[in-house]
């Protein structure tokens, strides 16, 4: 096995079973599901540009500060 193939399948494999909350927020939005998978999480606003990434290495991000709308989030 690759580790680019190990990667990919555990990557989708975690993502069918990742929660993600609360929503709507204005501070932590926290995730749960992702135990050893190793990934990054972005945030896109509701144009497609990416508004910060980091590390998926504890389970929250801070989204204090943000403008009020629309994001998306990807792992």
């Amino acid at each position: 096995v690759q580790p680019r193939d190990y990667e990919q399948r555990n990557a989708v494999n975690a993502h069918d079973f990742i929660n993600v909350y609360p929503n709507p927020t204005t501070g932590d939005l926290r995730w749960e599901g992702m135990d050893g998978v190793v990934a990054i999480i972005r945030v896109y606003n509701r144009l497609g540009q990416l508004q910060m990434h980091q590390p998926a290495i504890n389970p929250r991000i801070d989204l204090t500060g943000m403008p009020d709308g629309l994001y998306w989030v990807q792992f």
